[in-house]
């Protein structure tokens, strides 16, 4: 079987100056932990930045859905059944409460993770182990945002199933009335 050169198949990338850089993440070599650090926190950076706008357009499409529901609702509400109105309207209480409360616990917490990192600063600032007591408050955060990052499809199918059944529901009365 023929040799292959590995650089072929995974050449070491280049900088934007042209020249080689280092990729201290093959096999066989001793990793550069300053490296693994900028490459750690650029990736956190990323990851931070798309959560922020996938989170921004979530709350935009969200406070869409709900008011064209309640737009289209109002529009029919007096023409429908009392069983249409309230199966609806409980449908999407249902989806509204579910995402209210998570981002009021949501909110909660960032205010109280920051409220510990002021305290922090405040009095232990000029205590020898400041930088280890701040990293391990910074930490705390990261792992409620992972336990978010766990519940927040649980509270999305939940709030979208239920705000789309009762979106349907007049939907499908308001075209009932319609063809009527």
């Amino acid at each position: 079987m023929p040799q292959v050169d590995p650089s072929v198949i995974s050449p070491e990338p280049q900088t934007s100056e042209g020249v080689r850089a280092t990729n201290s993440f093959r096999v066989g070599r001793e990793p550069d932990l300053d490296q693994v650090t900028r490459h750690l926190e650029k990736l956190y950076e990323l990851n931070f930045q798309m959560l922020e706008k996938a989170t921004a357009y979530e709350n935009v499409m969200l406070a869409a859905a709900y008011a064209g529901f309640f737009a289209l609702w109002s529009s029919v509400a007096k023409d429908v059944s009392e069983s249409v109105r309230y199966w609806s309207v409980g449908l999407i209480g249902v989806s509204l409460i579910a995402y209210v409360v998570f981002h009021i616990l949501q909110m909660s917490a960032r205010a109280i993770f920051q409220y510990r990192l002021m305290s922090v600063m405040a009095q232990r600032l000029n205590d020898p182990d400041f930088t280890r007591i701040w990293a391990e408050e910074a930490k705390k955060p990261q792992r409620f945002n992972a336990l978010v990052l766990l519940i927040w499809p649980f509270i999305l199918a939940l709030s979208a199933s239920t705000g789309l059944v009762g979106g349907v529901i007049v939907a499908i009365a308001a075209i009932r009335l319609a063809l009527n």
